[in-house]
């Protein structure tokens, strides 16, 4: 009782002062009872809810966002964005907090604080972009398709340029159909990398020329996906697959067998715990008639992969036609 006299007393002098009391007072509630639990977390929002009704605009900031924190720890998703629609700045750490939870591998948690910065500011096209990244890391593409689209609707956006929004777009398209259709996607990927504007990531200028090869491939257009995997490995030299997909390409669509072996042999000494590059060189020894090559290289792979059906019917095969070509599948 002495306490709210006081209080008042205080207010009848000047508002502001009694505004930073609730906020102080709010913010001790709130965190006494987030040690104690998150569902407790909104015993704190009646004093910062009576702080923000004292307080000068200028000073509602901090209250603002503690009282969204309340509401967001006590399960309130709606009430915590109504509370920090009121501090826009509040946005940014928002995304902060999506960051760590990214860097922590929680996509879930890291698109909730992405989704939640996107409905404080719907202008930011990084918080809308991130929370359709987060829905991709999930496997929910149809969640991030929209995201994506409100992303590009925001631009421009220093962290942001529309290569990166493009290239995403065209990994939902991928990854949103069972059977891709993939003359749109090659033309989004095509002016993905006409503009040339990728900012999020120095990755990303490499995954969609590794993309664009790859719709290239799927549309029969084999010769011409060649330099786009090329394009990948010089600016991404440990990519697996760029070097599998280059070294298979040159073999099957120009013959160049000795950059094709090069490029398989690179693939097998960045990953050999994969067996598709093993079973693409042993083909291709076995091709241009060097079973002794092909079956040791088999072996190899064979101690690698024993449960290998490809690997171990070529084997089979070679042991078969007694060191004669095998004829590739």
């Amino acid at each position: 009782m002495l306490g709210l006299l006081l209080l008042a007393a205080t207010a009848a002098l000047a508002p502001q002062w009694a505004g930073l009391a609730l906020a102080n007072a709010g913010a001790v509630r709130l965190n006494r009872a987030l040690a104690d639990g998150p569902e407790a977390a909104t015993a704190a929002t009646p004093w910062l809810s009576r702080a923000l009704a004292w307080l000068p605009a200028a000073g509602q900031e901090r209250s603002t966002y503690l009282l969204g924190l309340a509401w967001q720890a006590g399960g309130d998703v709606e009430r915590a964005a109504r509370a920090w629609r009121q501090a826009p700045a509040v946005a940014e750490t928002l995304i902060a907090w999506g960051d760590n939870a990214w860097r922590a591998g929680t996509w879930a948690l890291a698109g909730n604080w992405y989704g939640q910065a996107a409905i404080v500011a719907p202008t930011n096209a990084y918080a809308h972009y991130r929370a359709g990244l987060a829905a991709m890391r999930l496997g929910r593409p149809a969640e991030a398709a929209p995201a994506l689209a409100q992303a590009w609707a925001a631009l421009p956006e220093p962290r942001v340029g529309p290569s990166d929004i493009l290239l995403q777009q065209a990994a939902v398209a991928v990854e949103a159909k069972t059977a891709p259709d993939w003359a749109p996607i090659l033309a989004t990927l095509d002016q993905a990398v006409a503009l040339d504007d990728f900012r999020e990531s120095a990755f990303n200028p490499a995954q969609a020329h590794y993309l664009r090869g790859e719709a290239l491939r799927q549309l029969g257009r084999r010769d011409e996906a060649i330099a786009p995997y090329e394009r990948v490995i010089a600016g991404w030299p440990e990519h697996y697959w760029a070097h599998y997909w280059l070294g298979r390409l040159l073999w099957e669509a120009r013959g160049e067998v000795d950059r094709a072996e090069t490029m398989l042999t690179t693939a097998l000494a960045l990953n050999p715990g994969q067996a598709a590059a093993y079973l693409e060189l042993a083909q291709i020894y076995s091709a241009t008639e060097r079973p002794d090559e092909a079956l040791a290289l088999l072996a190899d792979a064979r101690a690698r992969f024993p449960d290998h059906a490809g690997l171990r019917e070529l084997e089979d095969a070679l042991q078969e036609a007694g060191g004669g070509p095998v004829p590739a599948p």
